[in-house]
């Protein structure tokens, strides 16, 4: 089944403001990102990118806050997006930090209205991540939140919440699920993800831990708290790290993807982790997993965001993970990387030439095409609250980064060109379409800090887009929301481009799950597949631009 749905708008006030780089030596990128806006801007045509922040206009009105013997509290600041009334508008899950309840804003129409209380959302607790996921198949999505301890009290293991969601209430079963702990030797718990590793339609979830396992008796084997749990498809789950082959005890890890790097339909495990510990776990496509020693492999010091997208169009998926610019205390090769796949299990790491590598000091990512040329950009966010003493770097008042795809393979920063001024220790981000006008709008999470909404307000007649949204019907082979499944487009003038419907998890924070195309001056898409995750194809043809698609799998 196909349903089409037309943006409310395709119009918003475009904006730009100019400021310095953090560093002199960025001075000719923000020239040369100047130029291109001068380009962009030329014709009466010509797409008009910029953004908005209007978190207190539309609602989003939050200060997060973490308490000081939280561990790794300052490391700490996410939410995740979902439609969890169901009602077609993504909501906001915003977690605190121990001295107020977490939020759960749903979306009115575009307008937000705090309702966690009444949905049952009162915990006080020492919150980290969160992914929204329907992982019982029954139709609405339920919310896996880590934490570091409830409150009143002292940190504490096995404390993490999975929120069955009920339909407008929701109850805290993760002890029931088995997910409630990680280690219970001490409080850990980072990034959450789903996915369905083993294709039997339901979700599978990852937790990434990056703390030390006193019952360790050799440090070479202490970091021991990243699992990965396999859904039984009764609304319990199992820990599989060992007998799945993902165990590797020197893992810190901090976030995590699902997705199919080879074409096989099954999803492999790509994990960013600290200090060198990054890792590509190959699906083996019988339950377990092998580690892939791809080129350059270690080439990522201090792995903490990730995004996964098809950034130079040749119809595989590549690999971004987040760094830090220069190594902390120089130990190790510096920033960020972005590995592009040339299939086989090959992936090529780009030299810092194309102007990925300085991102300062960096935690959450997302891939999207803001400006809807179809490229896809990326944003991430950065911080960190002390001065490195060796590198002698400070990421204090660090701006934030978004790369713009410039279709030659290389990228320009431009965050500060189109109006993201904020300053504040970014950690988890988020994309979604928040007032369905067609464009991915930017959620903005921090550590100590309030929360902004970027509203994206392209313009011009060059930015047409497609918006594809995937459901499993009556298919027990497929997973909710489609993940797993593929979308391949092809436009009149033979540009084709594809995205995978992987959960689009990040560094404590997760996007709207949703497929979203920048098609440019294309008015209408020859041809769009959608390549089940069960193997099964949809075909559709001469689809017209500027809507959603919510297609049903068969």
């Amino acid at each position: 089944m196909v349903l089409l749905r037309v943006a409310s708008s395709n119009a918003h006030r475009a904006t730009a403001a100019y400021s310095t780089a953090r560093r002199a030596t960025a001075a000719p990128i923000v020239f040369f990102a100047l130029l291109i806006f001068a380009c962009w801007t030329s014709s009466a045509t010509a797409a008009t990118p910029g953004f908005t922040e209007v978190a207190a206009q539309v609602g989003l009105t939050f200060t997060h806050n973490h308490l000081l013997d939280t561990p790794g509290g300052e490391m700490l600041g996410g939410g995740t997006v979902g439609d969890f009334n169901g009602d077609g508008w993504p909501d906001l899950y915003i977690i605190d930090g121990g001295l107020a309840p977490d939020r759960l804003f749903i979306n009115h129409g575009g307008v937000f209205v705090d309702e966690a209380a009444a949905w049952g959302l009162t915990d006080l607790h020492r919150g980290s991540g969160a992914a929204a996921a329907d992982y019982d198949g029954d139709g609405d999505v339920d919310l896996m939140v880590t934490t570091f301890g409830n409150m009143p009290g002292s940190p504490a293991p096995c404390a993490h919440k999975l929120y069955r969601n009920d339909g407008g209430h929701f109850t805290n079963v993760a002890a029931e699920a088995g997910v409630e702990c990680v280690s219970t030797d001490h409080a850990d718990g980072f990034s959450p993800a789903f996915g369905d590793y083993d294709l039997d339609g339901d979700l599978d979830l990852w937790v990434g831990g990056w703390f030390e396992d006193a019952h360790e008796s050799s440090a070479a084997v202490r970091w021991t708290s990243t699992r990965l749990f396999r859904n039984e498809g009764d609304g319990t789950f199992v820990d599989v790290t060992k007998e799945t082959g993902v165990y590797d005890a020197r893992v810190r890890g901090f976030s995590a993807i699902f997705a199919d790097m080879d074409g096989d339909r099954y999803p492999e495990l790509l994990v960013a982790a600290d200090f060198g510990t990054s890792r590509y776990f190959h699906n083996n496509r019988d339950g377990t997993f092998t580690r892939h020693l791809f080129g350059d492999w270690n080439a990522v010091t201090n792995g903490m965001g990730t995004a996964i997208a098809d950034f130079n169009r040749d119809g595989w998926l590549d690999w971004f993970v987040t760094s830090i610019y220069p190594a902390y205390h120089f130990l190790g090769p510096p920033g960020n990387r972005l590995w592009l796949n040339k299939g086989g299990k090959k992936l090529q790491m780009v030299p810092e030439s194309l102007g990925l590598n300085d991102g300062g000091w960096g935690w959450g990512a997302t891939a999207f095409d803001f400006d809807q040329d179809g490229w896809v950009d990326l944003f991430h966010t950065d911080g960190w609250r002390e001065k490195d003493v060796i590198t002698g770097e400070s990421f204090i008042d660090e701006q934030k980064y978004l790369y713009h795809n410039n279709g030659d393979g290389t990228f320009t920063e431009m965050a500060l060109t189109l109006g993201i001024e904020d300053r504040q220790q970014g950690r988890g981000v988020a994309t979604l379409d928040f007032d369905h006008d067609g464009d991915l709008d930017l959620l903005h999470l921090t550590s100590g800090g309030v929360l902004h909404l970027y509203r994206n307000d392209i313009t011009g007649d060059d930015a047409h887009w497609l918006q594809v949204r995937l459901g499993r019907g009556n298919n027990p082979h497929i997973a909710p929301d489609g993940r797993g499944s593929t979308v391949r487009i092809t436009t009149p003038d033979g540009v084709r481009q594809m995205a995978q419907m992987t959960g689009h998890a990040n560094y404590l924070s997760g996007n709207e799950p949703l497929i979203h195309f920048g098609l440019g001056a294309a008015n209408v898409v020859s041809k769009v597949t959608i390549d089940w995750a069960d193997g099964s194809s949809t075909v559709l043809h001469d689809v017209a631009a500027d809507q959603v698609l919510e297609i049903t799998a068969p």
